[in-house]
């Protein structure tokens, strides 16, 4: 049976067909600022950052949690915050021929944080997966934003033969993408954060009087 967090991808895949399809000969007309994509992407990073702030929660009142794992998916919740303001007011994009690089310090901001707390990124193996696969999309957009110059792409298709609203299209459509595995990833970790705290009630039941008992099988869900 299908993982439920790849739900969100295949919403967002549903969602960036239709966008396209109903654009025409503009596919990218409704991928633009304020149009039914990026506002869902803005619903997504939304999300997201609930879902962070939801693990962070149950983290925090989880006894054998480390407290750096706390603090990380804090940082996640306010990144995919801002991220989420950031899709619809396009702050990076506001600053021209600087967005290139403002983009690019957040998947340098990114990475650091990621290998600052990539202890707590890898305890749950499933949710490393989505985010590699996140990660692949996400990339893969950045790729095809930073390639477009003067209307077509210099690495892909240095003499214009495809419009630049293709690539626009499908960069887009990636990014949405990639956000939808994040959520997906994020929804895994949570449903294995409240998994640990029920097994640990759970023991705690049948053996009480045994308050310091092994963790470490339980800690390797999270």
């Amino acid at each position: 049976m299908l993982s439920p967090a790849f739900v969100p991808l295949g919403i967002a895949l549903a969602i960036c067909l239709v966008c396209a399809v109903a654009g025409g000969t503009v596919p990218h007309k409704y991928f633009q600022e304020w149009q039914p994509a990026t506002i869902y992407n803005f619903v997504q990073l939304t999300l997201c950052a609930v879902v962070s702030a939801t693990i962070a929660a149950t983290l925090r009142s989880q006894p054998t949690a480390h407290r750096s794992a706390t603090v990380f998916w804090s940082i996640v919740c306010a990144a995919c915050a801002f991220c989420a303001v950031d899709e619809l007011f396009q702050f990076h994009e506001s600053t021209g021929r600087f967005g290139t690089l403002v983009q690019f310090s957040y998947f340098l901001i990114a990475g650091s944080i990621a290998w600052l707390f990539r202890r707590d990124i890898l305890m749950h193996s499933a949710s490393v997966w989505l985010f590699a696969l996140a990660a692949f999309f996400l990339v893969g957009s950045a790729f095809l934003d930073f390639g477009m110059i003067d209307g077509h792409h210099v690495w892909l298709d240095p003499r214009g033969v495809v419009s630049d609203g293709v690539f626009k299209t499908v960069e887009e459509s990636l990014k949405v993408a990639g956000f939808a595995m994040v959520l997906g990833g994020l929804m895994d970790k949570l449903l294995a954060a409240r998994q640990v705290i029920s097994i640990e009630k759970m023991l705690s039941q049948l053996n009480p009087s045994s308050p310091n008992r092994p963790t470490s099988k339980i800690e390797s869900l999270v």
